[in-house]
């Protein structure tokens, strides 16, 4: 009798552990679905362009931020700048002191040039 009451207990530790093993995989599974469909809605790309001033030389140290938000960057010694948005309809601010800001909506644009 004792020995099938030790058989009893392994086949439901077995059924235990397979159930565990299933529960693993759907958590497993439903956190990758959670995490694929926050990267669809948060398709990020690279905006860059020039900033140039009104005789048509790059301006450095032009703040450009994306409207709203704590993203940012300055232009580099070129004023040239590269940075990241997510979403159409983003709004990005260019400004310089001495200079009037500047915004542009972004839209489907991939490269945006400014003349201060």
């Amino acid at each position: 009798m004792k020995n099938n009451n030790y058989k009893l207990v392994i086949a439901n530790m077995a059924k235990a552990g397979t159930a565990l093993s299933r529960a693993k995989h759907v958590i497993g599974m439903l956190l990758l679905l959670l995490v694929s469909s926050q990267m669809l809605f948060a398709q990020e790309r690279v905006v860059s362009g020039t900033v140039k001033d009104e005789s048509g030389s790059g301006m450095p140290g032009v703040n450009v931020l994306i409207k709203g938000t704590s993203t940012g960057t300055a232009t580099d010694g070129s004023g040239l700048y590269r940075i990241n948005v997510s979403g159409d309809q983003s709004v990005v601010s260019f400004s310089f002191i001495g200079y009037l800001t500047k915004e542009v909506n972004i839209g489907a644009q991939t490269t945006i040039d400014i003349q201060m």
